[in-house]
């Protein structure tokens, strides 16, 4: 009937006769650590895949690696902006940004953790975007790492997620 999980499980608990349980204070603190971050990765997934329309390079370095334009839509490919402008544009709060794993801070200093990056989005099982996967531009200095993952989060955890299982499942 389209409802998200939780109103699923309060429809059938009512139609059971059944109370449906109260959240814990430390699930409801849970959720409000991560109320941001699902949004903050859908704007940054948006922005991404905006920007890789404005690179050809970026565009001719893909299609010669078999990556046509539908095929980047389909897995959302993206590719990261310069600057830090970006997340205010795309309405992004730093904390926001630091919890998503967008951003890194130690030391009291913070960064982009993702720069001159072609980005991935990954997925949950439900299809959600959990954290990114970004691969060092063609062009970008040597001495970026070749690839960067999001770090593990609150909603991100890289010994559980199978990449792309929201895809295959289906098929299987």
């Amino acid at each position: 009937e389209g409802f998200d999980f939780l109103d699923a499980v309060r429809q059938l608990a009512e139609s059971a006769g059944m109370a449906m349980p109260e959240r814990t204070p430390a699930a409801q603190e849970r959720a409000a650590r991560v109320a941001g971050i699902r949004p903050a990765l859908e704007a940054a997934r948006a922005v991404f895949m905006e920007q890789l329309g404005r690179v050809a390079s970026v565009q001719q370095y893909l299609a010669k690696r078999g990556v046509s334009q539908a095929l980047a839509e389909t897995f959302q490919i993206g590719l990261t902006p310069e600057g830090a402008s970006w997340l205010d544009r795309a309405g992004i709060a730093e904390a926001d940004a630091l919890a998503a794993g967008l951003m890194w801070e130690a030391d009291g200093r913070k960064g982009f953790r993702f720069r001159q990056r072609i980005m991935v989005p990954v997925h949950d099982a439900r299809g959600r975007i959990v954290g990114f996967g970004g691969r060092v531009m063609p062009d970008a200095p040597s001495d970026l790492p070749k690839y960067i993952n999001s770090p593990d989060s609150e909603i991100f955890d890289k010994g559980r997620i199978l990449f792309n299982l929201h895809r295959a499942a289906p098929a299987v």
